[in-house]
């Protein structure tokens, strides 16, 4: 069992606990006897973009992620020279597949719905300006529930969101050399080119121009960074 201040969560068998690097604060009681696997994990810019409270993932029983959490375990026992990439990817694909569930899950429920208006506007107007009351006007809901809703599908404010579209297109400009590093950010509607440098530095620990000179194809391991303007 897990205490967190103003919380208890208990474990059973084929359950995944998730606590952010943010939740420090807990007490672990065993009250039954069993086997858990602990991982301790940091991704680069992992903790910046997933700040969900600490929740139980129930799993049934014979799913894919007991093996994983087994071998991810395995691997980091074994000391050799590439143990921390096979260790890094086997986590990777367990947090993937959470991910991919959860959003499933969030749809199937209904709340998806609500925000759809929203979401598909920001694609397909992610270079104009963007405001939080434009998206609830579009959704025909406040601008706070707009906040909670898309914060719980994302993992991120409605704004941040819109900066990771954004991001996303200009290293993509980028990379294909199609656009140099002021004009990917204007194209992608920055209104500052040093803004934007700084934004996407944060995300992908690399300089645009950097990209942009080199070509440097980044792993796809990189969160939807919460990029607040």
């Amino acid at each position: 069992e897990e205490y967190f201040p103003g919380r208890h969560l208990t474990l059973a068998t084929d359950t995944v606990l998730f606590i952010p690097e943010t939740e420090r604060e807990n007490t672990f009681v065993v009250t039954k006897p069993g086997k858990i696997i602990n991982i301790r994990f940091h991704f680069t810019g992992e903790t910046a973009s997933m700040r969900f409270a600490p929740e139980i993932i129930k799993q049934p029983p014979g799913n894919r992620y007991k093996s994983l959490f087994i071998s991810a375990f395995d691997e980091w026992q074994k000391k050799d020279a590439g143990r921390y990439m096979r260790t890094h990817s086997i986590v990777s694909s367990i947090l993937a597949g959470l991910i991919s569930e959860r959003s499933q899950q969030y749809m199937q429920s209904g709340k998806y719905a609500i925000i759809r208006p929203a979401l598909e506007f920001v694609d397909e107007n992610y270079k104009k300006p963007i405001t939080v009351e434009m998206l609830s006007k579009l959704c025909g809901i406040s601008d706070e529930y707009l906040r909670v809703l898309i914060k719980r599908y994302t993992g991120m404010p409605p704004l941040a969101y819109v900066n990771s579209k954004r991001l996303e297109a200009a290293y993509e400009m980028l990379l294909s050399g199609s656009a140099t590093v002021i004009e990917a950010a204007e194209a992608c509607g920055f209104e500052s080119t040093s803004y934007f440098s700084r934004l996407f530095k944060r995300r992908y620990h690399l300089s645009p121009g950097r990209v942009h000179e080199t070509k440097i194809t980044l792993p796809n391991i990189f969160p939807k960074e919460e990029i607040n303007p």
